[in-house]
């Protein structure tokens, strides 16, 4: 249950610093929003649960490597689709907010913000705990 919470604590974190107009920031937490509840829904899986200190090998991309458990844990190539494309979409942002000279914009910042929103809300759909 941590990630999940830890999950809701970069999404607020994400909120409060949109409210204070730092995009580049609030970009990284909405993105880390979404990677907590991709560790927290690999543990609640029902198809091959995964405990959370097995997520994590230290000589892999741990990003791509989470992405990868969760699109094998997905039926529907649709859904497969989605997953790798919002994820890609704010992996690429995110990768922007912390290493480029260049700030972030209020657009792509909402851009963010709605993806995790949509992640977040399909992982609970995909991921729902019995």
């Amino acid at each position: 249950m941590i990630m999940n919470q830890r999950s809701d604590v970069y999404y607020n974190a994400g909120l409060e610093l949109l409210s204070k107009r730092l995009y580049s920031q609030s970009i990284s937490c909405f993105y880390y929003s979404v990677l907590q509840k991709m560790w927290y829904s690999l543990t609640v899986s029902s198809l091959r649960p995964m405990a959370y200190e097995d997520q994590n090998p230290l000589d892999e991309n741990i990003h791509e490597r989470t992405l990868e458990d969760i699109i094998s844990r997905l039926i529907k190539p649709k859904d497969v689709e989605k997953m790798k494309e919002l994820f890609h979409k704010m992996l690429s942002l995110r990768k922007k907010a912390d290493y480029e000279p260049e700030l972030c914009s209020e657009e792509e910042c909402a851009d963010c913000r709605e993806w995790c929103e949509s992640l977040k809300r399909f992982l609970d759909e995909r991921f729902r705990v019995a």
